[in-house]
């Protein structure tokens, strides 16, 4: 994944989904050492559009923090039950 294609999906499904049903970590990883990098693109990126968001006015400051929690942790914690 690039990540400017990483950022298009991101944006569009924090459009079109509840943030609570959206995982934030996706991958294809055929060995474990790209796992990190795969994962900390995703960070990144998430990070990117929540910032874009912000700035253009859609979402205020403390709702991207609380998306990015939820995105990035939450969900995966009630999905898999840990």
């Amino acid at each position: 994944m690039y990540p400017e294609i990483i950022r298009s999906y991101l944006k569009l499904r924090l459009q079109m989904l509840p943030y609570s049903k959206i995982g934030g970590f996706f991958s294809d990883a055929y060995v474990v050492e790209w796992v990190y990098g795969k994962a900390a693109l995703a960070k990144k990126e998430l990070a990117y559009v929540l910032a874009e968001m912000v700035h253009l006015d859609y979402i205020d400051r403390d709702t991207a923090i609380d998306i990015a929690k939820t995105v990035l942790n939450e969900n995966a914690a009630k999905l898999y039950k840990i």
